[in-house]
């Protein structure tokens, strides 16, 4: 086991160290050469419409020989195990078919530590390359154009395709923000107001959860970065603007880690009777993780026998419900700030005016044998932070409770 874990490591520290050489390169082209096989040149023409439709252009070199000359661009290289030479700068895409299967070899895994990415079409691939010590960071799942049975499925109205090649641009600073959710929106569409944050690529949590789920929550495949934290706050500025978009009056977003108590869904449905009784709400947290000890708790009201806290800050991002006052907020959130404070959650935390209300004990719980896709660290790490946000918010319902009752204001909901 440690000759496979010191593997594993080294790899790691390969990969990483061609991802740093190369990032400067690929973020300096707007240009990109796609080279593939005469099979599947539909497909090479296919992605060459995804770079052009977000303002990049691409020139194809199908059938490579072994005498082409490279330019000095990024190229995007389809099934590399059939072309002679690779260029310097590129990704990898496998796209199996039924005359040409992949077959991943070790040699396969060695040449590939010297592509930038590898992009797979099936979690069968992505789980190869993880069992070979690629960390999910070099993988990105992108489907073929054609294919109907794709992740997160039921979030897309056509062909996920051209979603995902550009959450790949976005993720390495190809294209911004605006960019991408101006063209990628329409694939989208939210048929629930419930949904689930997740990464393909993070084959442990995504499965973890699909075992979880028998609630039917549709799971949303989040948007990458370089910078773990400034993917997830993509995330959540695509979700909200996107649910503003829909007119959705609130939307509820879990994190693939959540732990869902036995009891959550009775007590959850107590939470969003409560809620449409008021307007006077920006966020509801299931699990507050990081609870600043400055907070305020401004109210406690009682909800057939459950104790909903109001309360003017919240940290923790692994189950809320979001009103459409909040939408604004987090699209004011700035992703180039690159900042370690500037992380969404903290973001959230440093609104002056923003209101939450949470319920006491917490509604759900946290995976913490789950490893974090934001930190190089396992959510056990979360575990000390938790316990005190429930320390410091049990110390201040009962300061709370003991304020003059002129000022102490409890409040029963039927």
């Amino acid at each position: 086991m440690r000759v496979f874990r010191d593997l594993f490591r080294s790899r790691a520290k390969r990969l990483k160290k061609t991802r740093n050489r190369l990032y400067p390169i690929l973020c300096q082209h707007r240009h990109f050469g796609i080279i593939g096989p005469a099979s599947l040149t539909a497909v090479a023409q296919e992605m060459r419409h995804c770079l052009e439709m977000v303002g990049l252009s691409a020139e194809l070199m199908i059938e490579s020989a072994g005498s082409a000359v490279f330019k000095d661009i990024p190229y995007i290289v389809i099934n590399p195990d059939t072309t002679r030479r690779l260029p310097k700068h590129y990704s990898a895409f496998f796209v199996p078919t039924d005359k040409e299967p992949i077959v991943f070899t070790k040699k396969t895994f060695r040449v590939l530590e010297r592509a930038y990415s590898v992009w797979l079409t099936t979690p069968e691939h992505l789980d190869a390359f993880l069992a070979a010590g690629f960390d999910y960071r070099h993988l990105y799942f992108v489907p073929h154009p054609h294919q109907t049975s794709v992740v997160c499925a039921e979030i897309f109205q056509s062909s996920a395709f051209a979603f995902y090649v550009a959450r790949f641009l976005l993720a390495n600073d190809l294209i911004d923000f605006d960019t991408f959710y101006r063209h990628m929106e329409t694939f989208v569409t939210f048929k629930d107001d419930f949904l689930c944050l997740t990464l393909p690529e993070q084959r442990e949590r995504f499965e973890n959860f699909q075992r979880e789920n028998s609630y039917g929550i549709a799971c949303f495949p989040g948007l990458r970065h370089r910078l773990g934290w400034v993917g997830c706050g993509l995330s959540y500025k695509f979700i909200l603007r996107k649910a503003g978009q829909q007119c959705l009056d609130a939307i509820t977003v879990c994190e693939d880690d959540v732990e869902f108590l036995s009891d959550w869904q009775h007590r959850y449905c107590l939470v969003l009777n409560a809620l449409a009784q008021q307007q006077n709400w920006d966020i509801f947290s299931g699990l507050i993780t990081d609870l600043s000890p400055d907070t305020q708790l401004t109210n406690i009201e009682n909800i057939n026998g459950e104790r909903l806290v109001l309360l003017n800050k919240t940290t923790g991002m692994v189950f809320n419900r979001y009103h459409s006052s909040s939408y604004r907020i987090f699209d004011a959130w700035d992703q180039d700030n690159r900042g370690q404070l500037n992380t969404i959650d903290r973001f959230i935390d440093a609104q002056s005016h923003i209101k939450v209300a949470a319920l006491f004990p917490f509604l759900v719980g946290h995976q913490e044998e789950l490893p974090s896709t934001l930190w190089s660290i396992q959510n056990t790490q979360y575990n000390s932070l938790i316990q005190k946000s429930m320390d410091t918010l049990t110390q201040k319902i009962e300061a709370f409770r003991n304020l003059p009752s002129e000022s102490n204001v409890l409040a029963t909901t039927p």
